[in-house]
């Protein structure tokens, strides 16, 4: 909790600004790492001991993990002509139950949200025969690391739990989350949505789920 003389977004910028020019101007480079006390004058340990409180504060005010959704869908199709789906690629035999953990249980979850938000809009999977609609998703994924300490509010904006030592030396996997819907009969995409980033998606699998239902809820019913 952040004291009542702390002000908004626009004073945290500031004071970040501030506390890094300070830095800055230190007459030796700034090493807040653990050894760091050890190298350095009291007066870089006071300064290194208000950056990491500062970006501590930084990190546990910060607001709902940002999430970025994107939904497009083709203006020559015909919604209300379609009636059932099916998927891309068949679930495996590992999904007719929930998996306990790992990328089976990411993708049972991702396939049931989509499930649900498909039947709740009027369609139904197909129970044999072409199907009017094709469903295929994934998850596309990415190493990253804070380069920055614009990069760690991001980091923590999005959803990363680690402090900054280690998302700067371990980094992290940054997630995209990818629907797209294709005319069964004519195999073109009729409807695609974006999600991201969902920070270390296989770890953090509910954040992909919400992900999920905010693209979900921009599909067209029936």
């Amino acid at each position: 909790i952040l004291p009542p003389w702390f002000g908004g977004a626009s004073q945290i910028g500031a004071c970040v600004a501030r506390v890094m020019a300070t830095v800055a101007d230190a007459p030796h480079p700034l090493d807040i790492s653990c050894n760091s006390c050890f190298r350095c004058g009291p007066m870089q340990r006071l300064q290194g001991l208000l950056l990491a409180a500062l970006l501590g504060a930084l990190a546990g005010c910060t607001s709902k993990p940002t999430l970025r959704v994107s939904a497009e869908r083709s203006p020559a199709a015909n919604f209300s002509a379609y009636r059932t789906y099916s998927w891309v690629s068949e679930p495996s035999e590992s999904l007719s139950e929930r998996p306990r953990a790992g990328p089976d249980l990411l993708n049972w979850r991702i396939r049931n949200a989509i499930e649900k938000q498909l039947v709740a809009r009027g369609y139904e999977e197909a129970a044999s025969g072409r199907a009017d609609l094709s469903i295929a998703y994934h998850v596309r994924r990415r190493d990253a690391h804070t380069e920055s300490v614009e990069d760690f509010i991001r980091y923590r904006e999005s959803g990363g739990q680690e402090g900054m030592q280690e998302a700067y030396t371990f980094g992290y996997q940054e997630g995209t989350v990818i629907i797209e819907v294709l005319d069964a009969a004519t195999q073109r995409l009729v409807w695609r949505s974006t999600a991201g980033p969902v920070i270390n998606p296989e770890s953090q699998q509910e954040k992909v789920t919400e992900a999920v239902q905010s693209m979900m809820a921009h599909f067209p019913s029936r």
